[in-house]
């Protein structure tokens, strides 16, 4: 008898083998056709990129070329006393510079300008057909009108002055006017009492006097035609006291709170003094 050994395999075993090579054939044969779609598929759309972005760059391209893509010309809005040609000077605008660059710069063009006009707060820019570039300047706040001649100038909240010159017609009344100071820090100093009054109370003054007798003096003209004189370190208290004291006047008058508290009737030397007309 042969001692050889015999391989014994298991049909079931054999049979799945065969069932799971014949699903791979089948499979491969249903995936091939699509593969070759989907290879077609990402071919065409690589093209179609590369078309599209072509066709993008030509059209970038032909605009910078164009007279389009340069600022044809520059308008402000919200800051009429302004000279539209100085700004664009300011900002180096020219029919050279390129729309597309400009509109990203509103922060340094704010700087720039208000280094040369100091009511300009802030700069937003926009484009009209294309070219046509348009700064709109919002300003600083506005706490008064110093007089200058037959012209006025803006008062900012910061105590700087603007250098623009307006005219009577553009001045809002509702703020007061600074009239009669030689220097500026003189204005500074007014501004930060103004800045101290009650709200309500500064509604009332309509100017401010720099013809000043002392330094640390104020003098103010009321809409009712009064007249305060106070001292610059006491003043914002003192004033608690002046509707009391009005009560009790007849005509205007000039209340001084410097030392104590009293009053007189107003005269004509004080109107010609501090420039009152009415």
């Amino acid at each position: 008898m042969s001692n050889s050994k015999l391989t014994k395999k298991d049909p079931k075993e054999q049979i799945a083998k065969w069932t799971e090579y014949k699903k791979t054939k089948i499979k491969e044969n249903i995936d091939l056709p699509r593969l070759g779609a989907l290879r077609r598929h990402a071919l065409w759309t690589k093209l179609g990129s590369i078309i599209i972005l072509s066709v993008v760059g030509i059209i970038i391209c032909l605009y910078f070329i164009s007279f389009k893509s340069s600022v044809r010309s520059v308008k402000l809005v919200g800051a009429d006393e302004i000279d539209g040609a100085k700004v664009a000077k300011i900002i180096d605008v020219s029919p050279k510079t390129k729309v597309v660059f400009s509109l990203f710069k509103g922060k340094e063009y704010s700087k720039k300008i208000s280094r040369v006009f100091p009511e300009v707060d802030t700069v937003k820019i926009t484009v009209t057909n294309w070219n046509n570039l348009i700064l709109h300047i919002k300003e600083k706040r506005v706490i008064g009108y110093v007089k200058e001649n037959n012209h006025y100038r803006k008062i900012l909240f910061n105590g700087k002055v603007s250098r623009q010159d307006i005219s009577e017609k553009l001045v809002d009344i509702s703020k007061p006017l600074f009239l009669g100071y030689s220097r500026q820090k003189f204005i500074i100093n007014d501004l930060k009492v103004y800045k101290a009054l009650p709200p309500y109370f500064r509604d009332k003054i309509k100017m401010i006097s720099g013809k000043i007798r002392r330094p640390n003096q104020i003098i103010l003209l009321l809409n009712d035609h009064n007249i305060i004189i106070g001292d610059v370190n006491t003043f914002a208290e003192k004033i608690k006291y002046y509707d009391s004291i009005k009560k009790q006047l007849t005509q205007p008058s000039i209340i001084d709170m410097e030392v104590g508290v009293f009053s007189r009737p107003l005269t004509v030397k004080d109107k010609e003094q501090y420039e009152i007309n009415f």
